[in-house]
């Protein structure tokens, strides 16, 4: 015996299986993108090991020293660097006692032309300065020995 089936009856059939229709491609959908995901994840974490393991492997890199290979000052022959800067602040010294206040570039130049580098009269002049032994005018161009000391230095009565 066949039944008759209400007009409503067959759209609620239809609906319901639309619905388990879409709902089964969805959750393969859902597991197919599960999948993938979970190789994605698997494979970045391989490489993330991979280059973790390749690190740790690696040498620490040395320690950088501060010391540059090429020396600051070239040093004449058997004197030290120090002993260099030392004496030509003496030179200096007694450069600015004959010839007074001068120029600062005029001071290094004559440093230069007795055979030293600029770098040693810079840095004569820099100890001079911290000695308190010149005087530097308002813009710092030029210089001249300071007031309170004549006898800082005598050539040939060491």
């Amino acid at each position: 015996m066949v039944t008759k089936k209400s007009k409503l009856t067959q759209t609620t059939e239809k609906v319901g299986k639309a619905l388990a229709r879409s709902s089964f491609k969805a959750e393969s959908a859902s597991k197919a993108a599960k999948k993938k995901v979970e190789n994605i994840v698997g494979r970045v974490t391989q490489r993330t090991q991979h280059t973790i393991d390749k690190v740790a492997k690696l040498k620490p890199p040395a320690k950088q020293s501060k010391v540059t290979s090429k020396p600051l000052f070239k040093t004449n022959g058997s004197l030290t660097a120090q002993e260099q800067i030392g004496l030509t602040a003496g030179d200096i010294y007694l450069y600015l006692q004959a010839n007074g206040e001068v120029a600062a570039t005029k001071v290094v130049n004559a440093m230069k032309r007795r055979k030293n580098s600029q770098a040693i009269a810079h840095a004569a002049l820099g100890w001079l300065a911290r000695e308190n032994k010149l005087v530097f005018s308002q813009d710092g161009a030029s210089l001249r020995l300071a007031d309170d000391d004549s006898s800082f230095c005598q050539r040939g009565n060491d």
